[in-house]
């Protein structure tokens, strides 16, 4: 049986500019079906810029749900960060000159800047923009910025949470500040299936500032967050609800465990549980003596329950077990004693002394991997940076700085792995 070769993006670009039809001596199917399904997510809102017949040929509905058992499935960090641009919104594409617009074939080759977009970029624009999101490509090690969703002027609204599951992106909440109001709004981005357009999703049952999410098993879960953001009365969200992907629908989950104020500080996915940590407040004493502790969802029997979790910053499951990042040092939890156990391979950050108790503001492990993602704020001043722990040996982790070169934000950067 033949195979199909590995074409290049500047090849197909090239060939495609210079055909009428899609890539001249190839049948079309081969094109879409054959090789579209090997280039990088990113070129393909390029190549709809190209001509009308491929305009024509990638908006077909059918060529996606074609598709989906045919695209290598993909895999990558996502980070959101300030953008450095104001964004073009991808809407007459038959207008748009890919001389103009877009990289020319014969400028694919050229070294790439680290925040190469997928969208073409105008004017320099105030720094304080607004939020995005962008992937890490593996391959070239550079970062892909995901397209705007329409009508808005960037991805994300000021603490919308993100959510990632079986290549699809989902954006949830946040400050809309055209209203002024929190929102309700869901954002969809499927990228496993090859398309690049956000598809807007059934709202929330309640807004949500600042949602904790996770997804696993089909289902994307949301905590916490606030509903108004009233100097008087900030409305902290007791009712996580979760939405099921194939059903399109949400749905109210039990509420937590009432017998004393919790904060939600983050939520994991854990086995066929939903694992939320964050602090207690006894007497609705927002600002006194909070006790840490977690919260478990049981998706069998529908119904939370509520556990003593001591933490330090943040923490994530790996392999089965929880691990919390405490200054500069990976500890991985025992639930028979109750206790943490410190792992070696110390996290040093060059320029800092290793005594400094910098500590992690995210913590991100990758599903069915022994590995994790920490964005790090070292405090005082000094820049957020990025890491990846390896665990694949049991009892140590060996880190490794990605070098980003994207504006960080400490108070609204997030790290979600797409799987």
């Amino acid at each position: 049986m033949s195979t199909v070769p590995m074409f290049s993006c500047e090849g197909v670009i090239k060939a495609a500019v210079q055909s009428s039809g899609l890539i001249p001596g190839l049948l079309d199917d081969v094109v879409l079906y054959e090789i579209l399904p090997r280039l990088p997510w990113y070129i393909r809102p390029l190549l709809t810029a190209l001509s009308k017949d491929w305009k024509s040929a990638l908006q077909q509905p059918s060529l996606y749900s074609a598709q989906t058992h045919r695209l290598q499935q993909l895999h990558g960090l996502l980070l959101t960060h300030t953008a450095l641009s104001p964004p073009l919104q991808p809407t007459d594409t038959e207008s748009i000159s890919p001389s103009s617009h877009f990289p020319l074939p014969t400028q694919l080759s050229s070294p790439k800047p680290v925040n190469d977009e997928i969208y073409p970029q105008e004017e320099p624009f105030n720094f304080k923009l607004g939020r995005t999101i962008s992937m890490l490509d593996p391959n070239s090690n550079t970062w892909k910025e995901l397209p705007p969703i329409p009508g808005r002027s960037f991805i994300l609204y000021e603490q919308s949470g993100v959510a990632s599951l079986a290549g699809k992106v989902f954006v949830i909440g946040g400050f809309d500040p055209a209203t002024s109001r929190v929102s309700s709004e869901v954002y969809m981005l499927d990228l496993g299936s090859g398309f690049w357009q956000w598809k807007k999703l059934p709202a929330l049952h309640c807004p949500r500032y600042a949602p904790k999410c996770t997804a696993a098993e089909g289902k994307v879960y949301v905590l916490a967050g606030y509903s108004s953001l009233d100097d008087s009365a900030l409305s902290y969200v007791t009712s996580p609800e979760v939405y099921h992907i194939e059903e399109d629908r949400w749905s109210l989950l039990p509420r937590l465990p009432s017998e004393a104020e919790f904060s939600c500080r983050g939520v994991t996915p854990l086995f066929n549980q939903v694992f939320a940590y964050g602090r207690t407040f006894e007497d609705d004493n927002w600002d006194e003596n909070p006790t840490k502790s977690a919260r478990i969802y049981n998706s069998t029997t529908e119904s939370w329950k509520a556990l003593d979790f001591e933490y330090s910053s943040c923490c994530t499951v790996v392999g089965g077990y929880f691990h919390d990042f405490r200054a500069g040092i990976l500890h991985r939890y025992n639930a028979s004693t109750q206790s943490w156990t410190p792992l070696s391979g110390r996290l040093i950050v060059k320029g800092l002394n290793p005594g400094y108790a910098y500590f992690a503001k995210e913590l991100l492990s990758v599903a069915d991997k022994p590995e994790l993602y920490a964005l790090l704020h070292p405090g005082d001043g000094d820049a957020p940076s990025l890491w990846r722990g390896d665990l694949r040996h049991f009892g140590k982790v060996t880190w490794h700085e990605i070098i980003c070169g994207l504006p960080i934000c400490y108070d609204g950067s997030q790290i979600v792995y797409l799987n």
